[in-house]
């Protein structure tokens, strides 16, 4: 089977078993989030962001970034990556990221089930609040 998705004999199936949310994707999603951190002290010096990663096997399928109260936690949750973004205790917005293949064949990101996202645009969905405090 062909892996072209304009080829008639498309094999979508194998396709869409390797455009599944993952260890790789979840530990792509923290590289991008620790890179738009790093960025924004360069930009904002005297911010500092505390990252926080599980040290076993079944904590290493999630990561917080933290500030001053705020934080955001990205934690593997079977086929999605469930996104808690917390301003306050009152305060928690929840968003879960998947995968899925489109119609013209290409790997997307959505989140809750809607859009087609880039890992970036991810992120800076989870980060901005804990950045500016604004939900």
């Amino acid at each position: 089977m062909k892996l072209n998705p304009k080829d008639h004999d498309f094999d979508w199936v194998t396709a869409r078993q390797k455009c599944r949310v993952d260890m790789n994707f979840k530990n792509e999603l923290r590289s991008a989030a620790k890179q738009a951190c790093d960025a924004w002290d360069f930009a904002y010096p005297g911010y500092h962001f505390a990252f926080l990663d599980g040290s076993s096997p079944e904590s290493s399928k999630y990561f917080t970034v933290s500030r001053t109260g705020r934080s955001a936690a990205f934690a593997l949750d079977g086929a999605s990556i469930k996104v808690s973004v917390s301003l306050d205790p009152d305060s928690t917005e929840v968003f879960h990221v998947t995968r899925t293949l489109s119609d013209d064949g290409r790997c997307i990101i959505q989140i809750d089930g809607k859009g087609d996202y880039l890992v970036w645009q991810v992120v800076r969905r989870a980060l901005q609040p804990v950045m500016t405090g604004v939900m």
